[in-house]
């Protein structure tokens, strides 16, 4: 009789259980990178609600530790996608702690902004573009009181502060307090088609339009 041959097999490890996903929420400042004039990222990805709420917010802790913010705020944004609602978005977070915030109420481009900050003393500029990055981009940008790019104190500052901001709800309130004052929307004529020395803003209550909302 021909004897079989034991395979030397070896015993199955049993499966370890996978290890259960953490309920807890993720942070969004990990995706955020606040650097030279800026930040940019992904609609939807990287650009969300709370991300441009915490860059709104470390923007205005700057302002007012460093900046005279009785000289107000000049907010503006570009044509891309659902720009003018992050805009006011984004204006409401900085009005929320007291800010005195001039919003565009139309597409503007950023030397207008950066104009209208020096030629009307305010004490920084906000602008909501990507500048050369391709549409699905949008970004957030930090203007000094001069027009320019704010210094790199400042964007070290406010990329400091992601980690130290605390927790938010993205349902109109930030850190417990409503957004009660409203920013002023106002179409600036210190444009280049209109630069015959009157800067003031005129002053207007409509919704600040994007090319998605035409």
């Amino acid at each position: 009789m021909k004897k079989t041959r034991r395979a030397n097999r070896k015993p199955k490890r049993k499966a370890s259980a996978k290890p259960k996903k953490s309920a807890t929420r993720a942070q969004p400042h990990p995706a955020i990178s606040f650097g030279t004039d800026g930040w940019r990222g992904i609609l939807a990805r990287d650009f969300t609600i709370e991300n441009a709420t915490l860059v709104a917010r470390a923007i205005a802790r700057y302002l007012v530790e460093f900046e005279d913010i009785r000289r107000g705020v000049f907010v503006a944004y570009d044509t891309r996608f659902a720009a003018g609602r992050f805009a006011r978005h984004v204006s409401e977070v900085l009005t929320s702690v007291g800010l005195d915030v001039r919003l565009a109420a139309e597409p503007t481009p950023t030397p207008a902004l950066s104009f209208a900050v020096r030629s009307n003393g305010a004490a920084a500029g906000v602008m909501l573009t990507a500048s050369h990055n391709p549409p699905p981009w949008l970004g957030i940008k930090l203007k000094a009181a001069f027009g320019g790019s704010a210094s790199p104190r400042a964007h070290v500052f406010v990329g400091k502060q992601f980690a130290s901001l605390p927790d938010f709800d993205v349902d109109g309130r930030v850190d417990g307090v409503s957004w009660a004052r409203r920013p002023r929307c106002v179409v600036d004529r210190a444009r280049a088609r209109n630069t015959e020395g009157d800067s003031h803003a005129v002053e207007s209550d409509k919704e600040p339009e994007s090319r998605d909302s035409r």
